[in-house]
């Protein structure tokens, strides 16, 4: 089973996804889920903290492979 989130994002970012989704034939909000789960999922981390400049947020993204492949059936892209 999967919830929505609601997750805002630049413009430019919106195209870039768009873009990214357009050439893999899939949704941006399916490639957005699957970026996600994975961070989420394969030890993604975020650290943050004040700097002099305010607070950082530093992200730090799985790193357990180079890639992950993924087996997802056709009602799970909607």
């Amino acid at each position: 089973m999967s919830e929505n989130i609601v997750v805002k994002v630049k413009p430019e970012v919106k195209a870039k996804l768009e873009e990214l989704a357009k050439s893999s034939d899939l949704t941006p909000e399916f490639l957005s889920s699957i970026v996600l789960s994975l961070f989420a999922e394969e030890g993604g981390t975020v650290w943050t903290g004040i700097w002099s400049e305010g607070k950082r947020v530093v992200v730090d993204m799985p790193t357990k492979s180079h890639f992950t492949i993924l087996k997802i059936r056709p009602e799970e892209m909607t």
